[in-house]
């Protein structure tokens, strides 16, 4: 009777583990089909992420939904600067490689933390001119540590770009092996003692363009060439998971998914493609990267900080920050000036001090 049930149980298992591939096998299929119809430029497959349930794949997707309202931010304030720039540009082999290794979030919701942390690693070997150095800082530390980057929900639960950068700023990054990865939110208590005192900073950040409005390429570009790699964001829509290579570009079809920080390192004028690093390992995409198309950035459909809007488009970069080793020069806004509303303002003006408790988790 035993024996029934332990092969009962057997038989439930392996027909679930087979039910679940086949739903990846026909996902895939529906992905490629719609590639192939509309004449896109990419491959797509089975990846570490199909393999995942629509909720796990959802936990991997941290960026909390846009609700900036700022007039007269960002570093060209919406305009493409009359700049002569090259025809590409990659960090990765830029007179020596300045951005450091792909890394997994696991199953958190921290994508705006390692996009914050992997901008300040390529910072800092940019200002100190060491390409190639190892060098791997905390994301635990923005994860457990900046309670307001996630509204105190759990860094695991989504954050902000721009208050990790902020907190980049104000208290900076030690390096991995004062508190290592460990997936979950953690305390911030477990990090190694008096971090502060060791940690990278930056002098201080700024947004590309104005956040409330789309982005565009020239922008970007012009950021990527002055200031380095920069952390990004965009909306990522179900096609995306089954990425493996070529250029992106969203499939007719597809549906929102849920917002995503990724590290923006290069662009290709001939591919008319960016360069981007994400944090899902090496066993997605191309060795961890992707390639998306510049016709992303103009990919948006009304307006991204209404929750109501549930296809707003790809909209790559809709928020990008740029790190600076000194103050951007006429900054308009800051964290603590921003005309946010109800909570945003309220959280930020406790973020712009960093100088509380609240700020280090202890």
């Amino acid at each position: 009777m035993k024996r029934k049930n332990l092969w009962g149980a057997a038989g439930i298992v392996v027909f679930l583990w087979f039910a679940a591939g086949l739903g990846t096998a026909s996902e895939v299929s529906e992905v490629q089909r719609a590639i192939q119809q509309q004449g896109l430029n990419w491959v797509a497959g089975e990846t570490s992420m199909t393999r995942l349930s629509p909720a796990e794949r959802k936990a991997r997707l941290g960026l909390l939904p846009p609700r900036l309202k700022l007039e007269g931010a960002g570093i060209f304030a919406g305009a493409p600067p009359a700049l002569a720039l090259p025809a590409s540009l990659d960090w990765r082999n830029n007179g020596g490689d300045y951005v450091t290794f792909v890394k997994d979030q696991g199953n958190c919701g921290s994508c705006w933390a390692f996009a914050a942390a992997g901008a300040l690693e390529s910072y800092t070997m940019i200002q100190n001119k060491t390409p190639g150095a190892e060098l791997s800082l905390s994301d635990q530390v923005l994860v457990s540590c900046c309670l307001e980057c996630s509204e105190w929900q759990g860094g695991c639960n989504g954050g902000w770009i721009h208050i990790a950068a902020e907190f980049a700023r104000a208290r900076g990054l030690p390096k991995e092996n004062c508190y290592k990865y460990t997936g979950g939110n953690g305390s911030c208590g477990k990090a190694c003692a008096n971090w502060q005192d060791q940690a990278y900073r930056i002098g201080d950040w700024n947004w590309v363009t104005e956040p409330d409005r789309p982005s565009n390429v020239e922008a970007l570009k012009a950021a990527l060439v002055q200031y380095g790699p920069l952390a990004v964001a965009f909306a990522v829509y179900d096609d995306f998971f089954s990425y493996k290579y070529g250029v992106y570009s969203r499939s007719a079809g597809s549906y929102l998914a849920g917002y995503h920080a990724v590290l923006l390192v290069g662009y290709d004028d001939k591919a008319k493609a960016f360069i981007v690093k994400n944090s899902w390992g090496t066993s997605w995409g191309w060795m961890g990267y992707f390639n998306i198309s510049y016709d992303t950035v103009t990919d948006c459909r009304g307006d991204l900080t209404d929750p109501k809007n549930s296809s707003p488009g790809v909209c790559f970069g809709y928020e990008s920050i740029a790190y600076s080793a000194v103050p951007f020069p006429g900054k308009a806004t800051s964290v603590s000036a921003a005309n946010y509303t109800g909570l945003e303002l309220a959280r930020d003006s406790i973020c712009s001090a960093f100088g509380s408790s609240l700020a280090t988790g202890t």
